[in-house]
């Protein structure tokens, strides 16, 4: 699909994401399907275990209900809570990440403490799971922020494919 001389393609020739497997559409739509299972799970745990925090999907719960919006009527100021919510998260992330380095190279005993307490061990020095269990905590930070980064780089891309969807040029196909 093509608007305009000027445009990007958006066919099978044009831009393609996920390792260059997938279009823009199937891209957002993976993004929703991701996003909606894993905020359904987090609800389901938060409504076992904490019923009384689970105000705090509100915000994420309407991005997805927003996108979806922006997905069914093909309206691109939809897409704004959700690039928000994208850029948020890599922000707060990088700032965790820092903190994170912080006590692990300059205040492990903290870190060890919150590990006591989360696994309800007793150790007092560094030990080959708590390298462990950084390690994989570390992981998941770079893998959250890499996803959101490239979850805001489709979604500002689909919004901008809707506005020129929208702006009412001929499509060619």
């Amino acid at each position: 699909m093509m608007r305009g001389p000027n445009c990007k393609k958006l066919d099978s020739k044009g831009k393609r994401y996920l390792f260059g497997l997938v279009h823009l559409r199937t891209a957002m739509i993976f993004i929703l399907l991701l996003g909606s299972a894993i905020i359904l799970a987090l609800i389901t745990f938060l409504f076992m275990k904490m019923p009384k925090a689970l105000f705090l999907l509100l915000i994420t719960t309407l991005a997805v209900v927003s996108r979806t919006a922006a997905m069914l009527a093909r309206i691109k100021h939809f897409m704004y809570p959700l690039i928000a919510i994208s850029m948020f998260h890599v922000v707060l992330s990088s700032y965790l990440m820092l903190v994170f380095l912080f006590y692990f190279f300059f205040k492990p005993l903290y870190i060890i403490m919150v590990l006591n307490w989360l696994w309800d061990t007793q150790h007092g020095t560094k030990t080959t799971s708590f390298y462990v269990q950084c390690g994989i905590f570390f992981v998941l930070l770079v893998l959250f922020i890499a996803f959101n980064v490239w979850q805001a780089i489709v979604s500002i891309d689909y919004r901008k494919h809707l506005k020129r969807e929208n702006s009412g040029m001929p499509i060619r196909r």
